[in-house]
């Protein structure tokens, strides 16, 4: 199968990698799978998974019509079956682009703190918490539920030497309990937390 993978960017942040990690997995299980979006730092991720990356062209606003018809064309010249959306301006451009236009099949992927009731009804969706599931329960179509997996091996913890207390003045012998929350600026700014 074809499939083309949309994060709704690819800055450094949970939903694209999410998009970026599962869309290596799928491309390792024999599908042919194409990253779309704006450059930003991951697309060296998308690069290292083997994946094909195609630059979407500047939009300003989202959703964009000058992207839902490079999504079209896209489609028609590589021939793709699916377009998985992440979050709602790219599922909206994949489905009033190749969607509608070309009847090329589109999923949403919604791993925001709320589904907009706004995104299409006939749409397929996934979404990070049953919470979101049941607040999506009138949706025509399915809602699945994908909690946001984690690569336990790429990030996996390493043997701290210390850095981290010396650049903030903390007792070596004090047990640490360490809270990072919220890389988006958008959300809410970046808490980071150390107790000792």
């Amino acid at each position: 199968m074809k499939i083309l993978v949309y994060p709704h960017m690819l800055s450094i942040g949970g939903s694209q990698l999410n998009a970026v990690e599962l869309a290596g997995a799928v491309a390792r299980r024999g599908h042919d799978v194409t990253v779309f979006g704006r450059p930003g730092p991951l697309v060296d991720v998308v690069r290292t998974w083997g994946l094909r990356f195609e630059e979407a062209p500047e939009s300003g606003r989202r959703p964009s019509i000058a992207v839902a018809k490079a999504l079209v064309r896209l489609v028609e010249r590589d021939g793709y079956d699916l377009v998985h959306g992440y979050e709602w301006p790219p599922v909206l451009e994949a489905f009033y682009g190749p969607c509608l236009r070309r009847g090329i099949a589109v999923v949403a992927t919604v791993l925001s703190m709320s589904v907009p009731s706004f995104l299409p009804g006939v749409v397929p969706l996934i979404v990070g918490t049953r919470q979101l599931q049941a607040a999506a329960g009138d949706r025509p179509t399915l809602v699945w539920v994908l909690e946001p997996p984690v690569d336990l091996t790429a990030n996996a913890p390493s043997d701290d030497d210390g850095t981290f207390r010396k650049a903030h003045d903390l007792d070596p012998a004090t047990p640490l309990v360490v809270i990072v929350s919220r890389l988006a600026d958008d959300l809410g700014p970046l808490i980071v937390w150390a107790a000792a």
